[in-house]
């Protein structure tokens, strides 16, 4: 009974702190402190984002971002410390990533991290979390200003992992 408590209130202090701060990101926020000039940039349309990946074998990586739910990159069958890295051309704000994994809801890695850098080759790791079927949903809890996003598969899988598209917010 007391973990079905715990779990509850764990349960809703996400979903308020994900309410919270899906108001302050996504399209050139201006959180007053700017006069006049925006903080952060506008999130490029995903078809325009340079897309690759590294040790997962990924056959279509690209589709990933390809802005049509049923297409699906897919991984090798072990695919595990495979990484898929996002250049959004320019450095753009966000707080949420999720992976939708489309008609293969099971192909989801069971543990993901999320990487962002400002450069391409120095890379902080913000948040790391189990993966989810259908889609998992990676939130950061403050603002994240970055041009390279990585996400890795920690822990692989029961099945290839598939994505059939990638959303930053």
């Amino acid at each position: 009974m007391r973990e079905t408590k715990e779990r509850k209130i764990r349960t809703l202090l996400l979903a308020v702190l994900l309410l919270a701060g899906l108001g302050a990101v996504g399209c050139e926020p201006d959180f007053g402190l700017s006069r006049g000039r925006t903080l952060g940039v506008a999130i490029p349309d995903p078809q325009t984002w340079r897309v690759s990946s590294t040790n997962g074998g990924f056959k279509n990586i690209r589709r990933a971002a390809d802005g049509d739910a049923s297409t699906l990159a897919v991984s090798a069958r072990r695919y595990r410390n495979a990484q898929i890295t996002i250049d959004l051309g320019k450095p753009c704000l966000f707080n949420l990533l999720a992976l939708r994994h489309g008609e293969n809801a099971f192909g989801f890695a069971r543990k993901v991290a999320l990487s962002t850098s400002m450069d391409g080759k120095r890379y902080t790791n913000r948040y790391s979390c189990p993966g989810t079927r259908g889609i998992t949903y990676i939130p950061v809890l403050t603002q994240i200003l970055a041009r390279y996003v990585r996400i890795t598969a920690v822990v692989q899988g029961s099945q290839p992992w598939a994505i059939s598209e990638i959303y930053l917010q």
